[in-house]
């Protein structure tokens, strides 16, 4: 008997033995551009060279730590980590790798250099001496650190690449150059490139860049492809504390990639820099930086404005920082910095249980965020809007599940537009001047903007509204927001809007409303507060209350504060006093029991510099939300979006 256990125990001990040895225990690897080689074995003291020859052999719970330096490679990855013990894809602590796309082109960075010749004297356009590879598909690129590090345009054709017009025109045999840019040519694999200073930047004093002559400038140019896919396998992955640049995309998740951490990351593309596909789900964008660099000498109709063959002077530079498609859902934006980009954060389609929060938007051109009219269970909340077009905007995409509607939550966001964007170029502008109203008529003499001086002379320089609209089909589209504690600030709106409020679809579900309370709209012009304010129930179901007016304009207004709608017939009144006093306000009663802004007030909340109210317009006097169970509702009953010291 005493044989027989001996035997058990030496068999079960060579056993447990034999599995501790096959066992895969997680490892640790270094990676180095300038001192690795990928026949290496990945230690700190011989590492590898590339990302991409090794990042696919990584198993569940392993280590890829990457020395600094700059990476020139694109890559996909696809291994997969596990719930409990995740890929971790990290910087060397206190060094900065970089990932750059743009190695196709890198050559072009140098300056001086001989890589380019003259192509067309009379316009200062030269094209390169070399080819370049079909796949690179379209030339984007950025000016140098010395010239400001600016987008350049990529133009979609040569002959608005090498016009001597710089006048709007919606015909399109002349074309029209608006600045500094590239064009690629598939036929000849070639890249043409003009640098001249526009007439506009020009009057702006942003004479970038200092030469013509590219042999002269540094260009950073790379092509529409991606720098880092996560591929439809990929998952359980944290990536840190890495610089990811160039190509239209730095960085993609293909369908089906899910539970991936993005930290601590710095990244630069064309269009669109972050590019999550649909069906995506569990991403953290978390503490990341994008810069934009989108020039101020291009105008929003550059961008935007179709021509009469549906072309675009500077279509490419339309695109968000980081666009959500489709239906990816579970994703979390956080603590980032966005500047000068485009468009920010962008679901633009049907996504869902997206929380975008705690992030600074500076300069972005356009809307910080455009979100789909099928979304649902989103809550942006704890941003800095700052000098940016717009703040919160809507894009029509279809509705969401009745049982879905109504859950889309704004709240606690500071959302200043108080800062004019060009917004048209005028079309008989001779660089010195501009001239009336009517020479920005070729997208809409919206365009012009609110003019300078008596009379005004028109510049193209305007205000947008907070709240932006993109909608279509606005008749049947069911999108009521949450709207609560924020702090607004804007001006005379291009379109004649007010701050963009307004609850503009045509309807929704019984008993399901947009509401509006407690948020400070600071309006700086002699201009509205609010315009189609529906107050007709079975026109337009929303609700306001406890909101903080102010208009900062120093003169005597003319202009209305609100324009209410009864249906068809509409009403103006010049302050909140007026409003409350009106029938419109007791009509809002019948389904609104306190009646529409009756805890409202209209006065300064002495906003100090940091957007913190300091009066007792802002401090108190607001509704306490906590019954509503929203998220982020603190039960305060202050105004805006900062609780006062």
């Amino acid at each position: 008997m005493k044989k027989i256990f001996r035997v058990w125990c030496i068999v079960t001990a060579f056993l447990w033995f034999i599995s501790l040895a096959s066992k895969v225990y997680p490892a640790t690897y270094y990676v180095d551009p300038n001192t690795g080689n990928d026949g290496n074995s990945g230690t700190k003291a011989s590492p590898w060279k590339t990302l991409a020859a090794k990042i696919n052999t990584l198993l569940p719970g392993d280590i890829l730590i990457l020395r600094g330096g700059i990476y020139y490679e694109r890559f996909t990855i696809i291994v997969s980590g596990a719930a409990s013990n995740r890929i971790t894809i990290r910087s060397y602590p206190g060094e900065s790798p970089i990932i750059d796309g743009g190695s196709e082109c890198k050559a072009l960075r140098k300056a001086p250099n001989t890589l380019w010749t003259m192509y067309g004297t009379s316009t200062s356009t030269y094209v390169t001496t070399n080819t370049y590879p079909s796949g690179i598909g379209s030339a984007y690129g950025y000016l140098g650190p010395e010239n400001g590090g600016y987008a350049l345009n990529a133009y979609d054709r040569m002959v608005d690449l090498m016009s001597e017009n710089q006048n709007a025109t919606m015909g399109t045999a002349t074309g029209t150059y608006c600045g500094p840019g590239l064009y690629y040519d598939t036929g000849t694999d070639k890249i043409y490139c003009r640098l001249v200073v526009s007439d506009i930047a020009d009057t702006m004093n942003l004479r970038y860049p200092l030469s013509s002559d590219p042999r002269e400038t540094s260009l950073f140019i790379f092509g529409d492809a991606e720098t880092v896919k996560f591929g439809a396998t990929a998952s359980y992955i944290n990536f840190e504390g890495i610089e990811v640049r160039y190509q239209l995309n730095a960085i993609e998740f293909t369908e089906g990639a899910h539970d991936i951490n993005i930290r601590n990351c710095t990244i630069i593309g064309g269009r669109t820099p972050l590019l999550i596909r649909t069906t995506v789900y569990n991403i953290l964008i978390e503490n990341c930086k994008f810069i934009g660099r989108v020039p101020d000498w291009i105008s929003w109709t550059d961008i935007k404005g179709k021509r009469s063959d549906q072309s675009q002077i500077a279509g490419n530079y339309q695109g968000a920082a980081a666009q959500l498609d489709g239906i990816c859902h579970d994703i979390e934006v956080a603590y980032c910095y966005f500047e000068n980009v485009f468009d920010g954060v962008n679901p633009i389609d049907a996504a869902y249980n997206v929380s975008v929060h705690d992030n600074t938007f500076m300069g972005v051109r356009d809307d910080c965020m455009q979100i789909g009219t099928e979304c649902h269970d989103l809550t942006m909340y704890n941003n800095k809007i700052i000098a940016c077009s717009k703040g919160f905007s809507t894009n029509w995409s279809g509705n969401a599940a009745d049982a879905d509607l109504g859950k889309i939550y704004v709240h606690h966001n500071i959302i200043d537009c108080t800062k004019k964007k060009l917004g048209g170029r005028a079309k008989n502008n001779d660089g010195v001047g501009f001239g009336d109203k009517l020479d920005f008529d070729t997208f809409g003499d919206e365009y012009a903007g609110p003019g300078v001086g008596n009379p005004p002379v028109y510049d193209g320089m305007v205000w947008a509204r907070p709240f932006g609209d993109h909608s279509s089909e606005e008749g049947t589209t069911k999108c009521p927001w949450k709207v609560y504690n924020n702090t607004i600030l804007f001006g005379r709106e291009l379109s004649n809007y007010g701050a963009g409020l307004e609850y503009r679809f045509g309807t929704t579900t019984a008993g399901v409303y947009q509401e509006v309370y407690n948020n400070i709209i600071v309006q700086i012009c002699d201009y509205r507060y609010m315009r189609e304010w529906q107050i007709n129930n079975t026109v337009s179901e929303s609700i306001y209350d406890g909101n903080c007016y102010y208009n900062s304009f120093p003169g005597t207004r003319t202009d209305y504060a609100f324009r209410t709608l009864n249906g068809a017939t509409s009403t103006d009144t010049n302050s909140l006093n007026g409003f409350l006093a009106s029938g419109d306000f007791n009509a809002t009663k019948s389904y609104y029991a306190p009646g529409w802004e009756s805890s409202g007030v209209e006065g300064n909340p002495g906003l100090d510099s940091n957007y913190r109210p300091t009066t007792a317009f802002g401090m108190k006097g607001a509704l306490d939300l906590t019954p509503k169970g929203w998220p982020g509702v603190d039960g305060g009953i202050y105004r805006g979006a900062l609780r006062p010291k």
